[in-house]
């Protein structure tokens, strides 16, 4: 009964199987493949994909530029009497 709901699931117009497999490390082929998903989960995680690369990305590659700085900065204070 449940493979029934499932399958019929997959085929739905609202669903899109999401394959974690490629995507993640930690996922094999073995344990799992694809995940049923809403088109509107789909979108969203396509949406935070793309707000985590294009802005909390760059924040951090700024702040790491910044503490980098900072720490050679301290260094060359220390080493010069």
């Amino acid at each position: 009964m449940a493979s029934r709901f499932w399958a019929k699931l997959e085929r739905s117009e609202f669903c899109t199987p999401f394959s974690i497999s490629d995507r993640h490390p930690t996922y094999s082929s073995s344990t799992m493949s694809t995940l049923p998903i809403t088109k509107r989960g789909a979108e969203k995680l396509k949406e935070e994909l793309h707000r985590l690369k294009t802005v909390d990305r760059p924040a951090v590659i700024n702040a790491i530029a910044e503490a980098r700085a900072h720490f050679a900065q301290q260094m060359t204070a220390v080493v010069e009497p």
